[in-house]
């Protein structure tokens, strides 16, 4: 390298020699291109490192997508073998029933209608029985007669029916509450 002194020398030298100064001059100019060229390289570099940087982060999220993906493709995976379980079992089934002869299905369903009708009267026959015990709890009250039911004053104030045993949903059968009052006012 040369020094300032030595540069100064060859200042004065360059001005003696006018070629000297021309190849100077353009050596000046192609070096400032040179600098020029350098800065733009490094942004350039800059640019390319921030790129690869954003590239890398872009790679990492797509690697997380396709986790994302591969996990969803193993969850549809497993409901497809399940689906595919569900029919096979479905068609062994079909199967199995195509073998049933056709008047036992009709057997079986014969028997199954006699056991609903079975369980249709029972079911009458129960609610019968119940209208009938309270029909015989209302009579234990006193003389039943379906037409002569009236209201409770209590239950029709809001409170609570001082009959309390004889009231039935804030009703009562009239000759058993009047004799009901008569026991309690003896």
């Amino acid at each position: 390298m040369t020094g300032p002194a030595d540069l100064a020398k060859m200042m004065q030298s360059l001005k003696l020699d006018p070629d000297a100064a021309k190849m100077f001059a353009e050596l000046k100019e192609q070096n400032e291109r040179l600098a020029a060229k350098n800065t733009q390289l490094e942004d350039e570099l800059i640019h390319l490192r921030k790129s690869t940087s954003m590239h890398t982060e872009m790679q990492a999220r797509q690697r997380e997508k396709i986790q994302e993906l591969k996990e969803q493709l193993k969850d549809q995976e497993t409901e497809l073998d399940a689906a595919i379980s569900a029919q096979e079992d479905y068609r062994i089934e079909v199967e199995r029933l195509e073998c049933l002869d056709v008047v036992d299905l009709e057997e079986a369903n014969e028997a199954y209608k006699e056991q609903i009708k079975n369980l249709t009267t029972r079911i009458e026959e129960l609610q019968r029985h119940i209208k009938d015990e309270e029909r015989e709890a209302d009579t234990e009250m006193g003389d039943y007669d379906e037409g002569e039911r009236t209201v409770c004053p209590d239950w029709a104030a809001g409170g609570v029916c001082r009959y309390n045993d004889f009231c039935t949903k804030g009703k009562h059968p009239a000759r058993g509450v009047e004799a009901k009052e008569a026991e309690m006012n003896q």
